[in-house]
């Protein structure tokens, strides 16, 4: 048994530096990915325990899919709704309303599919639509390979937390275990002030913060008075965007899953 496990940590090993090596070798990292992975090596030579932290809806996951996955079945079994069966991934935006917006259905129907959006979209099921952004996945694979430990910090609920593993897992992401997976207990919990929370009691634990990457300027706000942040650049977003500092850095997406 215990050779087995023996073997199982030299193959997770190998698997890992095979990603980071990949994704360092297939793809040029911009100005702002630079000064992270930097900060990460300086760190690390100091002595000091680098952790990456990180959010997941929309920033190492293309959540578009999801709700293209619903907006396809609902489509399909609602009168007046047949324009959303065949949204491209670019039409489709953050949310049920400004998806349905954007496909033209009246209100009645866009109310109908916003409440069909929040039981399909949020459930464990449907994460499996959901597609990596790979630039930020390279990104994460690098800040591993450079001496990093990897934080998931998202909004998502503990009934998600299964689902969200197995996502990290199929997009193949470093440190893809329980204790590095941060969520809420329940919806009702703030998001912002969960994570300020979370990134607080890591850095009580010891961990010297590299970089918070997120696609929610709220969340930035909350946090940027604790930890260098990074915006991610994608092409959807919510409709209210909090002051962010100007020292954050802005990630690009422009390699992201392109419409399929």
């Amino acid at each position: 048994m215990a050779r087995r496990r023996f073997l199982w940590h030299l193959l997770a090993l190998a698997w890992l530096a095979m990603g980071a090596s990949s994704a360092l070798a297939s793809r040029g990292f911009s100005a702002a990915e630079r000064r992270i992975l930097a900060e990460i090596g300086r760190q690390r030579a100091a002595g000091l325990r680098p952790a990456l932290v990180v959010d997941l809806d929309n920033t190492l996951t293309d959540s578009r899919h999801r709700t293209r996955a619903a907006a396809r079945i609902f489509g399909h079994r609602v009168r007046g709704a047949r324009a959303l069966r065949g949204l491209r991934l670019e039409q489709i935006r953050y949310d049920a309303r400004q998806t349905a917006q954007r496909a033209g259905l009246d209100e009645r129907t866009t109310a109908r599919f916003e409440r069909f959006w929040l039981r399909y979209f949020w459930h464990p099921s449907s994460m499996r639509h959901d597609k990596p952004v790979r630039r930020t996945v390279d990104l994460v694979r690098a800040a591993k390979a450079a001496g990093a430990e990897v934080f998931y910090l998202s909004g998502r609920t503990s009934e998600l937390r299964v689902a969200s593993l197995r996502q990290l897992w199929r997009f193949r992401l470093p440190d893809a275990r329980p204790d590095r997976l941060l969520t809420k207990a329940t919806e009702a919990v703030n998001t912002s002030r969960f994570k300020r929370g979370q990134v607080l009691r890591l850095r009580r634990l010891g961990f010297h913060l590299s970089a918070f990457i997120s696609d929610a300027p709220s969340d930035i706000a909350a946090v940027q008075d604790l930890v260098p942040c990074a915006l991610v650049d994608f092409p959807v977003g919510p409709s209210r965007r909090p002051a962010i500092d100007v020292s954050t850095l802005l990630l690009s997406t422009s390699s992201a899953t392109p419409g399929r």
